[in-house]
């Protein structure tokens, strides 16, 4: 008799301890259950919020994408998942009258490699945070546009970007960290703008590049000294048809590598001796 309660009793207390526990376990996986619920529903929302060029353009190279792997593709916007953004490649916006563009529109392109954004002549500028995620993204154009003004943060994040182009803008000055980040950059365009200085520190730590067009922006007058320090690997750079009269003695030191460099079309009447040693 005294064998067999003290058994009844720990059977007893163990169910009263595991109570709690299996009240906890069922509140988790209901809770994980919402998550999940709520997750699949966000992630079919689509895309229909998007500037209206871009939507288009992304349903296009989804359809594309998804015809050459052989599976369905989305015919409306809200059906566009986050794995149907993670097809594409590409984004050409050419040609396509863009006003302007949404901070949002390219959140969850994974697997962006480039952008063409080209002759949309009412485009003025870009938001912040446009490109952030984009971690794979390698050549970025924006040509024939009328970009005034670019936040110094726009293009932070793109670690792999090996080619930007700005060329043909209305750009009047550049931040002077606004390429701060990009350290596999190998080719930079900006000509054809209105600057008139360049800070700098514009080009601090592109060492990797290799190719600088600053040329074609009538209204700049004057370089900092130091302004190409430290690019090791440039081999060319273009100056041409700018409004420069003078440069400083040490502008071209430590440029090592260069082969190239144009200097027509600007006012200047002299240069200094040892600019060149």
């Amino acid at each position: 008799m005294n064998t067999q309660a003290p058994e009844r009793k720990t059977a007893f207390s163990r169910s009263r301890r595991t109570r709690p526990l299996r009240r906890v376990f069922l509140a988790l996986c209901w809770i994980a259950g919402l998550h999940l619920l709520l997750g699949g529903t966000a992630a079919a929302q689509g895309i229909c919020d998007r500037t209206p060029q871009v939507r288009d353009e992304i349903l296009d190279k989804v359809a594309i994408e998804s015809q050459r792997l052989g599976t369905d593709w989305p015919e409306d916007c809200a059906e566009v998942t986050t794995a149907h953004l993670a097809l594409v490649r590409s984004l050409d916006l050419s040609g396509v009258n863009i006003t302007a563009l949404q901070e949002h529109d390219c959140r969850g392109l994974v697997s962006l490699e480039s952008i063409f954004v080209i002759e949309n002549p009412l485009l003025t500028t870009l938001p912040e945070g446009i490109f952030r995620g984009l971690d794979k993204l390698d050549h970025l154009f924006f040509v024939q546009n009328s970009l005034t003004t670019l936040p110094e943060g726009v293009f932070q994040g793109l670690g792999n970007l090996t080619a930007m182009i700005l060329e043909d803008n209305s750009l009047a000055a550049l931040p002077e960290g606004i390429f701060r980040g990009l350290d596999k950059l190998e080719y930079l365009d900006y000509s054809d703008n209105s600057l008139t200085t360049l800070p700098e520190g514009l080009f601090r730590g592109l060492s990797r590049l290799e190719t600088l067009d600053s040329s074609y922006n009538p209204s700049l007058a004057v370089l900092p000294e130091n302004v190409f320090q430290g690019l090791d690997s440039l081999n060319m750079l273009y100056l041409t048809k700018n409004r420069l009269q003078e440069l400083p003695e040490g502008i071209f030191q430590g440029l090592n590598s260069l082969e190239g460099l144009w200097l027509a079309g600007n006012g200047l009447l002299h240069l200094p001796p040892e600019i060149f040693r």
